[in-house]
């Protein structure tokens, strides 16, 4: 940790892979959702249906975005973690 004006502020590695935990935690939600199949039946009326199919589909869209960003921090993490232990400066 580096330590500024006396507070303790947090390493970038600590920040991503603490990112990258409540990624793990929100994909985490939505695999319960699926688990759970709460989008499971489709509800009868044609706006109802429409809302529903709407819901899902941005469930869909959220896990595709949060499990890129994930992927994406998680190998940021990684290359950090790399340069730190090759002796490189941040």
């Amino acid at each position: 940790m580096l330590v500024m004006d006396g507070a303790v502020a947090p390493q970038l590695a600590d920040l991503i892979e603490d990112a990258v935990t409540r990624l793990g935690e929100g994909l985490a939600i939505l695999d319960t959702i699926d688990r759970a199949e709460l989008f499971s039946e489709l509800p009868s009326g044609g706006d109802a249906a429409e809302r529903h199919q709407s819901g899902v589909s941005l469930l869909a869209i959220l896990r595709r975005e949060l499990t890129a960003l994930r992927t994406e921090l998680d190998s940021s993490h990684q290359a950090h973690d790399l340069i730190r232990r090759l002796g490189v400066a941040e």
